[in-house]
């Protein structure tokens, strides 16, 4: 018998035997019916059964069978992968890192992600959470419905971890938490969320990797970024430098613009007033920031 532990909600995921196997659909929470079919002929493998008022489906497969799920609520009807039927996201390195407090890369490591995992393009979720007993992600692609996507609890570590397919940059999701004497929190941003919701909004935003690398070969030819006419002058090179350096934020001084029309106005600021480097902090935001 195998079985998958997430969290302490789905103590047992899957049951398998050498012919057929139970399979229990936990994101079909507030939904009226379900259903497993092949994944390739498109042929009904199993009617899933509502075996809990709070929506939580069950039903049996055949052994081995590739298979989406059909889900019905109602209004519409659309086929998906199984959120619990893929495996563990995080490699034991990072457990161990996470572990020890010595995890360099916790940007890459926690937050969400566009990725491909098993083949599927999606969003790979991670946070840091020891104490709680649950841990959901929550947008609108779920009706912020904190019983559709609990995840799952890597002990070792305290961290909770998912994998939705077929979410796109731009969705917008937060965390639903049960705290550890069972009181339902309110609703929080990722910590290590790449974008948020500008003020005073205070949605994580799932981020487009927008990193097409450096096209500045041309301007560092000629010699532009050469720094010793600032420190022939008289001053020091560290003074001059601090004096011509400056570090910003993107909604700080961009607010309200797309990124290139504020970074263009950002650079006739600067040349403006003699300033030859400036720091852009783009890579993190923080759903509070000014």
């Amino acid at each position: 018998m195998g079985t998958r532990y997430c969290g302490r909600v789905f103590s047992f995921r899957e049951i398998s035997t050498p012919t057929r196997r139970a399979r229990l659909a936990g994101c079909l929470a507030a939904l009226s019916s379900g259903a497993a079919i092949d994944r390739d002929a498109g042929e009904v493998l199993a009617e899933l059964q509502r075996v809990h008022p709070s929506g939580l489906f069950a039903g049996l497969l055949p052994a081995k069978t590739p298979y989406l799920l059909r889900i019905d609520d109602g209004r519409a009807r659309w086929e998906t992968e199984d959120v619990y039927g893929f495996g563990l996201i995080l490699g034991d390195l990072d457990l161990h890192l996470l572990t020890e407090g010595r995890h360099r890369d916790l940007a890459h490591c926690l937050g969400a992600h566009l990725t491909r995992h098993e083949g599927i393009a999606g969003v790979r979720f991670a946070v840091w959470a020891p104490n709680a007993r649950r841990v959901s992600v929550v947008g609108a692609f779920n009706g912020w419905d904190g019983r559709c996507h609990p995840m799952c609890l890597r002990y070792r570590a305290g961290v909770w971890e998912l994998f939705i397919p077929r979410l796109a940059p731009g969705t917008l999701y937060k965390y639903e938490i049960i705290g550890p004497h069972g009181e339902l929190l309110p609703l929080k941003n990722d910590p290590v969320a790449a974008a948020t919701e500008l003020p005073p909004a205070t949605g994580s935003v799932v981020a487009a990797p927008d990193w097409t690398g450096w096209r500045d070969a041309e301007w560092v030819a000629g010699g532009r970024m050469d720094p010793k006419p600032l420190w022939r002058a008289g001053k020091s090179r560290s003074d001059r430098l601090f004096a011509r350096t400056q570090r910003h934020h993107r909604h700080t001084l961009c607010r309200g613009s797309p990124d290139r029309r504020g970074i263009d106005r950002l650079a006739r600021r600067h040349r403006g007033a003699g300033r030859w480097r400036a720091g852009l902090c783009l890579q993190m935001e923080h759903g509070l920031d000014a």
